[in-house]
């Protein structure tokens, strides 16, 4: 197994993809076949049967909502699953009693008028992104593509030693870093004056700043009823406590998508190598070892947006809620703790690879860690799982007996506490109870400890209905893959020309996810002190 590659690979992946507010962390040997990832798509088209469909949304939902640490190590805790702690968090709850000024109203309303467009689907209203955010994301895929490849090759450029390094940096200098920049300048002016940049963001940091304040009350519950409304439902129609998850784009795993390029070089390896920090290496041994023969491997790699549309987390920005048991969501420190101090954003998947070594060492078969213990010539990915009915019936009656949890920790506070909870009216978004043009009219308001009328509400919803819901946000909040715009490199010999190298061509029968990245989140509950709490 070559754990010096690997660990070279997760250092270029830090240098790519980590910032202040993001991390990676690593499961070594998370894959999935082709045919898995058609879990969103008609089984006529996909071919999946469908227990088959619902076994592998389950699965998918399930792996990319298991609550990460804010480590490299990934060290997964399926009983710590996303939904279950943000439903926990939401029925723990309490809001400020501060609302919004009349001007404050109409910026809040301006934000969502162009931020959202209202589908009807089964008789239901669904808010779905706008054509303007969709071209958001669209432009933000191909300048996020141009800007990573910029990068990457700067690294390459700088990191590579010896009569290599000097011709790469050469030609940097000479001619590719400009094609790169001007790659990358053109998406990034495309996405402005053609993806709304400026105005989205503008919009989307309105909303996240307002909303929660106009719906106090309302938006705790508005936030669950859209997880009941997001549970996957068996073939009988009935749910089972877990949470449609998606990506996007919907196309980013049809075979003719094109994916980037990531390259490493020997020398770069070695570079990469002996800069790793401490905790990767842990993870991937210190990279010492024989000559494994590997003098280059090109790797076609995507980042992929993980979809929930269930989840809501500028919650944990809002500073207008408390949390009756005073818990920790997260403490905001570096490394983040708390019950969620993190969440995976997106996947780093990769499909195809060549690696160029030396013919000497060509009959050795190559594992890399970073994508699992597997030769790679052997390598087999996930294909439809069996469920563990037993477990999700377990899981599902403990969502149920959370509410009840809820109500008796309600009851247990003083009557003093109880009384001043009670006068928070709580009211939901009507398109979760009845079919609705106006979005966001209230409607009855129910107390506290009466939460459970708003689920029974949301239980008469017909199975067609919470499956309409899913479509439409899956159909109105996913893109097609652009087409990427990144200058090809320049023409080189082969290396498999070089005498006494060879170039090997592995195609892999899936995607294997090689890090997740995590968003970490900021400290919450956060409440504001200038707030008037009641």
């Amino acid at each position: 197994m070559d754990s010096r590659i690997s660990l070279a690979l997760a250092n270029k992946l830090r240098m790519l993809f980590e910032r202040e507010d993001k991390f990676l962390t690593y499961p070594l040997g998370i894959g999935f076949d082709y045919r898995y990832l058609s879990f969103m798509k008609d089984p006529m088209v996909s071919g999946l049967s469908l227990q088959e469909q619902l076994n592998n949304k389950v699965d998918f939902a399930r792996l990319m909502n298991i609550i990460p640490d804010d480590r490299a190590s990934y060290s997964p805790d399926s009983a710590r699953l996303l939904w279950s702690a943000m439903k926990k968090v939401l029925q723990g709850a309490y809001y400020a009693s501060s609302g919004l000024t009349d001007a404050e109203n109409q910026r809040l309303e301006d934000a969502i008028a162009f931020l959202t467009d209202e589908r009807t689907q089964d008789g239901m209203t669904v808010r779905v992104s706008s054509e303007a955010v969709s071209k958001y994301y669209a432009y933000k895929t191909v300048y996020d593509a141009t800007s990573a490849t910029y990068l990457d090759e700067m690294i390459t450029a700088e990191s590579t030693t010896g009569p290599d390094g000097e011709r790469l940096r050469a030609e940097w200098t000479d001619r590719r870093e400009k094609q790169l920049r001007d790659a990358r300048d053109k998406a990034l002016q495309d996405w402005m004056t053609l993806g709304y940049k400026l105005q989205v963001e503008n919009y989307q940091a309105i909303q996240r700043q307002l909303e929660p304040r106009k719906f106090l009350h309302l938006e705790g519950q508005g936030y669950l009823s859209d997880i009941e409304l997001s549970e996957i439902l068996d073939v009988s129609g009935s749910p089972i406590g877990s949470c449609t998850t998606f990506f996007s784009p919907n196309d980013v795993f049809d075979k003719t998508t094109a994916w980037a390029r990531i390259s490493l070089t020997k020398t770069e390896i070695d570079t990469l190598v002996q800069n790793a920090s401490a905790d990767i290496k842990v993870l991937f041994g210190a990279g010492h070892g024989a000559d494994d023969g590997i003098v280059a491997i090109t790797l076609e790699y995507n980042n992929i947006p993980i979809m929930r549309p269930w989840f809501r987390p500028e919650f944990f920005e809002s500073r207008c809620w408390k949390l009756t048991d005073h818990s920790v969501v997260s403490n905001g420190a570096a490394p983040r703790q708390g019950t969620i101090p993190a969440y995976v954003t997106s996947i780093l998947a990769v499909r195809n690879l060549v690696v160029t070594r030396k013919k000497s060492a060509a009959q050795q078969p190559i594992a890399l860690s970073i994508l699992g213990s597997t030769a790679l010539r052997d390598i087999k990915f996930r294909s439809a799982v069996e469920l563990d009915t037993n477990q999700l019936n377990a899981e599902r009656l403990a969502l149920g007996a959370s509410l009840v949890n809820s109500s008796n920790l309600f009851k247990a506070q003083p009557a003093s506490d109880r009384s001043l909870i009670n006068k928070m009216q709580l009211t939901v978004k009507p398109e979760v109870l009845k079919p609705t043009p106006a979005a966001w009219a209230p409607v009855k308001p129910i107390t506290m400890d009466g939460r459970s009328v708003l689920l029974d509400a949301v239980a008469k919803v017909q199975p067609s209905q919470r499956q309409g819901f899913i479509y439409a946000k899956y159909l109105g909040t996913t893109i097609e893959s652009p087409r990427l715009q990144i200058p090809p490199k320049p023409h080189e010999v082969p290396p498999a020309y070089t005498e006494g190298l060879v170039s090997e061509h592995y195609e892999l029968p899936g995607v294997a996810v090689m890090a997740y990245l995590c968003k970490r989140v900021p400290k919450a509950p956060n409440p504001d002190p200038g707030l008037k709490w009641i």
